[in-house]
């Protein structure tokens, strides 16, 4: 599976040991030879005493870890423990299950060893073209930010309408800019500095950590586009600055340029020449029925994996609630990747009722 270079300074992967270690050139490089892959509950990941080239992250599910002899030990995503790898040992010393759909990163163990070590023998590391760097801490380089794939892809008259009316704020590190459960007044693309999300669960009374965030994307857009509340919690991790629009200027000026439906009926001549359809529903609602050769990957999961899509693709979305549709289209345009709206896909779902595909596996890119 091929994959494109995350913007520079994006950090969805940041938490995870030891890719936050790569430079951007070097992380791109791994991204390359990297897959993504779905498992549904039950599948064994491998069992113990497997030899593996491969070295896992655990995106999104929980596992079980079966020692030999023991009693089994359970990882969940966005915990401390499954900021490493799933038992990075070869031999493996344990079994792993899926308890529930789980989302696994797999990179290829030797190339990961030979840039960590590069990266300890080199220069501090070099942007790499077409990724302009974030401005120095006290700058006010708008062209910086309005090269950005975001920006860049919006009419003229629209960026300088932007341009004038946005406002810059500076955020100490500790401080929340947005809590969940306010309502939504204004989006922030960060220009300095990182953000760590997070949102209350429902069954416990802390916090789950979904990511970190850092320059070059934004925060904010969900509750926005639903005209609802914010559903995370950004808190600054050290002194940021991020440009803020207004949710009028947001949704006429960034969101409604980008909104471009299709017909389903109309794609067929479009797949071969690589437009991928990308169901953004959860996992349970695809399971029950969902359309011919769409894969699925929850809007909750593309926030975090999004910077892997490969950008030679166009995605064609679909889901059954428009929020979520037009988030998803925005979020694909925060990296320069093309995404289009199935405006007849529901019709077409309830009339093919299909279960396609094996469970199991399923490749990012078919």
């Amino acid at each position: 599976m091929e994959v494109a270079h995350p913007v520079i300074g994006d950090t969805h992967l940041s938490h995870f040991l030891p890719l936050n270690q790569l430079d951007p050139a070097s992380h791109g490089e791994l991204m390359r030879s990297s897959s993504i892959e779905r498992l549904p509950p039950g599948r064994c990941l491998f069992q113990r005493g497997d030899v593996s080239a491969r070295t896992l992250f655990l995106m999104s599910g929980q596992l079980a870890l079966l020692p030999d002899g023991q009693d089994a030990r359970m990882l969940r995503a966005d915990t401390r423990e499954a900021c490493a790898p799933i038992d990075p040992h070869s031999p493996r010393r344990v079994t792993a299950l899926a308890r529930t759909s789980v989302t696994v990163l797999s990179v290829d163990s030797e190339l990961l060893a030979r840039l960590l070590e590069r990266g300890r023998n080199s220069s501090p590391p070099v942007v790499p073209a077409g990724h302009p760097a974030a401005p120095d801490d006290g700058a006010t380089d708008d062209a910086w930010l309005f090269r950005s794939p975001l920006f860049a892809r919006l009419p003229w008259p629209h960026r300088q309408v932007l341009k004038n009316r946005m406002t810059r704020i500076r955020i100490p590190a500790g401080k929340t800019l947005v809590r969940e459960g306010e309502p939504a007044r204004s989006y922030y693309f960060i220009e300095q500095g990182r953000f760590r999300l997070t949102r209350r669960s429902r069954h416990r009374r802390r916090d789950t950590l979904l990511m970190e965030t850092g320059p070059g994307t934004g925060i904010g857009e969900y509750g926005l586009i639903t005209n609802g509340r914010c559903d995370t919690t950004a808190t600054a991790l050290e002194d940021c600055r991020v440009a803020g629009f207004s949710k009028g200027e947001f949704l006429t000026l960034l969101v409604k340029p980008l909104l471009k439906w299709v017909g389903y009926s109309d794609i067929a001549p479009e797949r071969p020449s690589g437009s991928i359809l990308l169901d953004v529903r959860p996992a349970r609602a695809f399971q029950r029925s969902h359309l011919p050769g769409s894969v699925n990957l929850p809007l909750r999961i593309l926030r975090r994996l999004v910077c892997l899509l490969d950008r030679g693709h166009g995605y064609l979305i679909y889901s059954d609630k428009p929020g979520d549709g037009n988030a998803a289209v925005f979020l694909l345009a925060c990296h320069g990747i093309e995404g289009r709206l199935l405006g007849d896909a529901g019709a077409a779902e309830r009339r093919n009722n299909p279960v396609t595909g094996a469970r199991g596996f399923r490749p990012l890119h078919a």
